[in-house]
């Protein structure tokens, strides 16, 4: 009788055992396949992109190169108006096809002392993490490339050039999973638009121009949407004093990576002030604001001390000035329209489309309306979000405005001499999910559960218009050492072989989030026919 019972009770826990790991399987397919199908076709796209876009862009790729590369080789940071860039540097791209493509005079000179602005390495007034971490895959690449079967001097700089752009593709892409990751909590109620959101966010165009190459834009928004993640998340929990450490260390690496990371540091301590003021305790403020600031100088500080030692102020942002000329040149209505076509623009060819940029703004003018509409009412106790809670919208707002303001003002004053889109990447993530939401707050039922896929669909045609009319035609061999990529000194089928292969893996991945999304759009559908 008791070898029954026990006999039975086994082979419960034991089917038991197999459901919960049958469920936990399905939990994971159901999750995390959505995810990784995404995550594989913004790697594939972002491979395109780092191959297609101009070696040596317009946005300074030259400066940060030169950055890791003397970081790896010299063991120290450059300084601003002393340091020059490399001659490897100069040597690729004078020798590059860009100056016939994008209908520039080449240089007579190819001496980085006597090209004015060009030959400095005037990106020394940046934080040095980026450049640190580069400094590994730097370092193997230039053993890799060192060999005898690589064609030596600007070949093998291109190459390495390529190869670093990959490598902040997969920064990209860990980014993308934390921005997904915040869609699932601050859409959480709506589960069937977070992969529409997260496909959104991968298919705007300059955010992936932007991070396809070599800067430490990448870093930047890796870094601040993590930090908007752990703050997200502990609304709901209670408050701690390693919620701020975590954020202030978040905080502090991100100004590591670009020092207008330091425009996140009131958006944290207004989230301890709200934590402080639930638990009406004003020593939970003071402590907790001063373990954010404390891990934040002591992570940051140093730089900025070196700043102020060698500009006189702790930006180095003057210096910068000084040795390029700038000066303000927007008045506040042509930042703004500005502003929504650099999200559209693309730079090698000088394109950019204001009817898109028009599109966009109206957009965000109902999605603004709803959100508005919709706080107001919960404020009032008349409803209720059905997209995570008041709190998460009104830091997604926070962090929007935190990154866009300094953005306008800097451009106003001076500081800024161009607006670009890829300016505000780490506003992109909060941008849609309250694009989204506000949508699903401003229109009628039927038509919100329409609206996301609608959405989705336009930022895929647009992606696909511009990386195929403007981008592509745009893309170039160099002239003195064809084929240019990751094969230079190899036979030229490694690069037809590389090329037909990623673009075969894109277009399978691209159909398998097609099926995602259609799923997606089906459980939408769904919902909506039931209203």
């Amino acid at each position: 009788m008791n070898r029954t019972v026990l006999r039975t009770s086994a082979d419960i826990r034991s089917h038991t055992c197999a459901g919960g790991l049958a469920l936990l399987a399905l939990r994971m397919a159901t999750v995390y396949r959505p995810l990784a199908v995404l995550v594989t076709f913004a790697l594939l796209r972002g491979v395109i992109y780092a191959t297609v876009l101009p070696a040596w862009d317009y946005n300074d790729e030259e400066q940060h190169y030169h950055y890791a590369q003397h970081l790896a080789e010299e063991r120290s940071l450059p300084i601003m108006g002393v340091t020059y860039i490399s001659p490897e540097i100069v040597g690729s791209a004078s020798a590059s096809s860009r100056w016939e493509r994008l209908h520039l005079q080449r240089p007579e000179v190819i001496d980085s002392r006597q090209m004015g602005l060009e030959g400095y390495s005037y990106e020394a007034y940046q934080p040095p993490l980026y450049y640190a971490v580069l400094t590994l895959p730097y370092a193997l690449l230039k053993t890799a490339f060192g060999h005898e079967t690589i064609v030596p001097g600007t070949s093998e700089t291109l190459a390495m050039l390529y190869s670093l752009r990959l490598f902040t593709v997969v920064l990209c892409a860990i980014s993308l999973v934390l921005a997904y990751l915040l869609f699932r909590r601050v859409l959480a109620s709506r589960p069937d638009i977070v992969m529409i959101a997260a496909t959104i966010l991968s298919l705007i165009p300059e955010r992936t121009m932007a991070m396809s190459r070599v800067n430490n834009d990448v870093l930047l928004d890796l870094l601040s949407t993590a930090a908007l993640l752990v703050l997200i998340g502990s609304t709901n929990r209670p408050p701690t004093t390693v919620t701020s450490l975590v954020l202030g260390v978040l905080v502090g690496l991100a100004m590591l990576a670009k020092l207008s990371a330091g425009i996140m540091i009131p958006m944290v301590l207004i989230f301890v002030a709200w934590q402080a003021a639930r638990l009406r305790s004003f020593r939970h403020f003071l402590l907790n604001t001063f373990v954010v600031l404390a891990s934040v100088a002591v992570i940051a500080g140093w730089f900025l001390a070196r700043n102020f030692w060698l500009y006189g102020e702790v930006t180095g942002v003057s210096a910068f000035m000084r040795l390029a000329g700038f000066a303000p040149r927007y008045a506040f209505g042509e930042m703004s329209g500005a502003l929504f076509e650099g999200i559209w623009t693309t730079r090698w060819s000088g394109v950019g489309s204001e009817a898109v940029g028009i599109f966009m703004a109206l957009v965000g003018l109902i999605a603004a309306t709803g959100l508005v509409r919709k706080t107001v009412e919960v404020g009032l106790g008349k409803g209720r979000m059905e997209t995570g809670n008041v709190e998460h919208i009104l830091f997604l707002v926070a962090a929007a405005v935190l990154w866009l303001v300094p953005l306008l003002w800097g451009v106003r004053t001076g500081l800024v001499q161009h607006v670009e889109g890829r300016f505000l990447l780490p506003a992109y993530a909060p941008i849609v999910a309250l694009l989204l939401a506000g949508l699903i707050y401003a229109l009628p039922a039927r038509a919100s559960r329409i609206a996301p896929i609608a959405l989705a669909a336009f930022f895929a045609v647009v992606d696909a218009a511009y990386l195929i009319a403007f981008s592509l035609p745009y893309y170039y061999f160099q002239t003195s050492f064809e084929p240019a990529l990751f094969f230079a000194g190899k036979p030229a089928f490694l690069n037809g072989a590389f090329v037909i292969t990623v673009g075969l893996g894109y277009i399978v991945a691209a159909a398998a989030l097609c099926l995602e999304l259609g799923a997606a759009c089906s459980r939408t559908l769904h919902g909506c026919a039931r209203l």
